[in-house]
């Protein structure tokens, strides 16, 4: 209780400057999305915004690991359900029954 009483005096970011300067490890609690804005969390390209096949910005998290003789290179964007159904049947022998799946209903396109 005293240290709520004591904490409350201050805003949170004044707080994290006196708690590191002492060498107390510190930081603010915030939202994922909100992380996903900080300028050095973009800027470390720990998130990455690009454009979707139909045009979206997607926000997503950056690859995380850094190896020194590596280029970190991002996965592609997953694609939307059903996006990639007729070249995932295809590569299994199957695109020949693309129509009665999808009337069947066990498969649906985007």
């Amino acid at each position: 209780m005293a240290l709520q009483e004591c904490f409350v005096k201050r805003p949170a970011n004044e707080w994290v400057s006196v708690l590191t300067a002492a060498g107390i490890g510190a930081q603010r609690l915030m939202s994922a999305t909100a992380l996903m804005s900080e300028p050095w969390v973009v800027a470390h390209g720990l998130s990455l915004t690009r454009v979707d096949a139909n045009g979206d910005a997607i926000t997503t998290i950056g690859p995380p690991f850094r190896l020194s003789r590596t280029p970190v290179v991002p996965g592609a964007l997953v694609s939307k359900p059903g996006a990639d159904g007729a070249d995932v049947l295809a590569s299994l022998g199957l695109a020949d029954r693309l129509d009665e799946l999808v009337t069947k209903r066990a498969i649906a396109l985007a």
